[in-house]
């Protein structure tokens, strides 16, 4: 048999395909990696971390630190300037108050960046807020694990993660591929950019359809009232460990939520505090810039509130 006097040319060819192929994929990586910050507010956000919680202790480091955690409810909800001004004034004390709110995170995005970046550095704020709607702080919010990865977390999580109960051999795939790759990570948020830049009102229209799947599950998961609170009680022992005080806020909503009476439990147990703000005085419809995020009006309303609470706790 006569041998293909194309074959090595061929092989050339395919080779050269392949690599193409790995060239463009590692350009597009290093491209994602340096630009990805511009695509979305909430990348810098994420990103800044360190420098917010550098800040928040070795800046004027005479003043009593308090860290706010949470999404964008808790972003759009408190006025720091505010509620420093608020509960210096009527604690007669010197605070100081930094937020820490990607946008769509739960109890698993929260417990690792408290984990990592201030149990792990040995550093603890004297209160810790965390502002919450729905069923976040319980294990059943859908956790993302390419994003965890990307932004949370790293390698050595991952028992942590698999002992909390992300066992699914796929997640752990996402995980690992999220650890590796920006573009994997960021993928939705690239997808939701290019889109919003080609269809009108596509943001207000997808935020309307998450508000109503959320408020969907939350009462298919209230009706099944069979809620885990392994994360939320990993993260409990955790400031538990470092003598922090703690303060949990049920963010109001346009939508009301029902509010799980086994955390209420769960965090009296713990000898912590929650504040329900589901139907905070003052807060009307009007006060929101959606179904979710309130306005400036309402954001001070809540944030004095908040404020004149902390302050009654002599914590």
């Amino acid at each position: 048999m006569r041998p293909n006097k194309n074959s090595k040319k061929t092989i050339s060819d395919e080779t050269k395909v392949v690599l193409a192929v790995i060239v463009a994929i590692v350009l597009l990586e290093l491209m994602i990696r340096n630009v990805a910050v511009f695509f979305s507010g909430n990348i810098k956000h994420i990103q800044s971390i360190p420098s917010i919680t550098e800040n928040l202790f070795t800046e004027e480091p005479e003043k009593t630190p308090i860290l706010f955690i949470g999404n964008s409810l808790t972003y759009n909800g408190i006025d720091l300037p505010t509620f420093e001004h608020e509960l210096n004034y009527l604690s007669q004390s010197n605070i100081k108050a930094a937020k820490i709110t990607p946008d769509d995170t739960g109890i698993w995005e929260w417990y690792f960046i408290y984990r990592n970046h201030f149990y792990k550095n040995n550093r603890a704020p004297k209160i810790l807020i965390v502002g919450f709607a729905w069923g976040l702080l319980n294990d059943q919010t859908k956790i993302n694990p390419s994003r965890l990865a990307g932004f949370f977390c790293n390698f050595g999580d991952l028992p942590n993660l698999v002992k909390l109960g992300m066992t699914d051999n796929s997640k752990v795939a996402q995980f690992f591929i999220g650890s590796l790759s920006q573009s994997y990570v960021n993928r939705e948020a690239i997808h939701k950019r290019t889109l919003a830049l080609f269809i009108p009102y596509y943001r207000n229209v997808t935020q309307q359809l998450n508000e109503f799947s959320k408020n969907r599950k939350a009462t298919k998961k209230n009706q099944q009232l069979h809620f885990k609170y392994q994360v939320l009680s990993q993260w409990m022992k955790l400031l538990k460990e470092q003598n922090v005080s703690v303060v949990f806020v049920s963010m109001p909503l346009v939508n009301p939520y029902v509010l799980d009476k086994k955390l209420a439990h769960i965090i009296k147990q713990a000898g912590m505090q929650l504040f329900d703000y589901r139907y905070l005085t003052g807060i009307t419809p009007e006060m929101f810039l959606d179904s979710m995020h309130l306005n400036k009006q309402g954001s001070t309303i809540l944030t004095k509130s908040l404020a004149q609470d902390i302050s009654k706790l002599n914590l």
